[in-house]
C-alpha cells in the first residue's frame, strides 16, 4: 500500500504495525505501542495548551518519525493551534 511506497511509512493490521523506510521494513511494532505513543503525544499537546490558558486545540497534525541506527526508535509528534473560546 501507500506506506510501503513512502520514504517513511507506517502500516498496521492484525495487532501490529510495520515501520517502513524507502520500501524496506525497518521494524515490527505492537499496535498497542503505536497507539500509546499517539495518545501520549496528544495528551502532552493538550496539557501544554491548557497551561497557556487555551480552551481547545485546532488543526492538529500527528507525525511519526523513525529514528536511530536501524530504525530502532519511533518518535511521535503532535502539533496544533491553541485557541480560546469566547
Amino acid at each position: 500500500g501507500e506506506a510501503r511506497e513512502a520514504d517513511l511509512g507506517i502500516a498496521g493490521g492484525n495487532g501490529e504495525g510495520l515501520l517502513f523506510k524507502r520500501g524496506q521494513i525497518l521494524r515490527k511494532v505492537p499496535e498497542k505501542e503505536l497507539l500509546d505513543a499517539r495518545r501520549k503525544a496528544l495528551s502532552e499537546l493538550e496539557e501544554r495548551a491548557r497551561l497557556m490558558g487555551a480552551d481547545a486545540v485546532v488543526g492538529i497534525d500527528i507525525d511519526y518519525e523513525v529514528l536511530g541506527e536501524g530504525g530502532g526508535m519511533l518518535m511521535v509528534t503532535a502539533s496544533g493551534t491553541a485557541v480560546r473560546l469566547r
